[in-house]
């Protein structure tokens, strides 16, 4: 029963084969006689969870997905730790493939990542950290308390971390100037040399507030007005070329941890 009263029907045996602490010590249930004179056939347990909570926790027992009853975040976050810490289920069977709990936690991974982040670093969720980081870019470290950083654990907010800091030095790293072409009549070193130069200037602005989420729109933004004032075309190639080469190669970062 439920802490707002809501009876739950469940088979012993399934909760005891799922559960390393004989489900909170409260399993198995001796007969009581009082409950006998009372009507009630079935032995009851009273458990510290409310109806939303225990529903998910006896679904993911049974092996059921529990999306239909539209849990919050919340309502599986407090699940996950009652079924992890309180009634000791490991948290790879709890999350073991295909897991009705890992899809229904992961729907919120756009919408709450930092929260999903935490809950799958803190009972180390390889796949649902993963998952969660993708959308984690815009995050500023500094403003993850220290209570949410103890939670997530050192290993997974170091995996953060290494995640912002290598996305930024490779965007840095990507800034190479474009391929100087054969010298022509029109266009000889002093020219391409300008060219250069004017890409050393425009790529220094992304050096300076280079992030985890630079868009491409923000990179191609700063290095379009190049190509309008170039004159030669070859010049002009061999930007929109390397442009393009870089927004591709930007693209193609890792996106999670």
């Amino acid at each position: 029963m439920s802490t707002d009263f809501v009876v739950f029907y469940a088979h012993s045996a399934k909760l005891l084969a799922m559960s390393s602490n004989a489900f909170c010590g409260l399993l198995p249930v001796a007969y009581d006689p009082a409950q006998h004179e009372l009507g009630l056939v079935l032995p009851v347990i009273f458990l510290m969870d409310d109806s939303s909570v225990l529903n998910v926790v006896l679904h993911v027992i049974y092996g059921m997905n529990p999306a239909r009853f539209q849990p919050t975040f919340d309502t599986l976050r407090s699940a996950t730790t009652s079924l992890i810490d309180t009634y000791g289920v490991p948290a790879k069977v709890a999350f073991a493939s295909p897991s009705p709990l890992f899809g229904a936690i992961d729907v919120y991974a756009h919408l709450r990542p930092l929260q999903v982040y935490a809950l799958a670093g803190h009972y180390s969720l390889e796949q649902l950290a993963i998952n969660a980081s993708r959308y984690l870019h815009s995050i500023s470290l500094g403003t993850i308390s220290d209570i949410d950083s103890e939670f997530i654990g050192g290993l997974f907010m170091k995996r953060l971390m290494f995640m912002h800091l290598g996305r930024t030095h490779r965007l840095r790293s990507l800034s190479i100037p474009p391929d100087a072409h054969p010298h022509t009549d029109t266009c000889g070193k002093a020219e391409q040399k300008s060219v250069h130069r004017a890409w050393v200037l425009a790529t220094a602005y992304n050096h300076l507030n280079a992030k985890p989420d630079t868009s491409s729109t923000t990179i191609q933004a700063s290095l379009a007005p190049l190509l309008t004032q170039l004159w030669c075309p070859d010049c002009r190639r061999a930007l929109q070329t390397r442009i393009a080469t870089l927004l591709t190669d930007w693209a193609a970062v890792k996106k999670t941890i």
